[in-house]
């Protein structure tokens, strides 16, 4: 019985052995999504977006960013008018405006010119936009 038990677990062994693992993929991407809202006397809505993606060769890799985001407020406004409380006519204004929006994408590109990585060189460029 003991030799049935090791035989199972020596061909257990031998079969996971074989599995080979998978390959590692050259890219990468991370995307996030986020958004708040927010309610009072004045009402708050933030949306948020952001993206990083990577892509590797041999010898070089490159990184792209992107990110966005906004927010948009509503300021309530109530005023009563009436010579009492019976005939009062409650009146509300709402007035909605974007808070702030901001914008950015960057990329960079890396480049080793020998295995061991002593000598290499990299180009970066990137662009933001801020409106409040």
């Amino acid at each position: 019985m003991e030799r049935i038990g090791l035989i199972l677990a020596g061909g257990a062994l031998i079969l996971s052995a074989q599995e080979a693992a998978p390959a590692p993929r050259p890219w990468t991407d991370v995307a996030t999504l986020s958004f708040v809202a927010t309610g009072g006397n004045a009402e708050g809505q933030t949306i948020g977006f952001a993206n990083d993606f990577g892509y590797k060769w041999r010898l070089s890799a490159l990184t792209v960013k992107a990110g966005a985001i906004r927010v948009s407020t509503t300021t309530v406004a109530r005023s009563a008018t009436g010579t009492s409380l019976d005939d009062a006519v409650v009146t509300e204004t709402r007035t909605r405006t974007t808070t702030a929006e901001a914008y950015t994408l960057q990329s960079r590109l890396d480049h080793r010119f020998r295995e061991d990585g002593r000598f290499y060189a990299f180009g970066a460029a990137g662009w933001e936009r801020n409106r409040p």
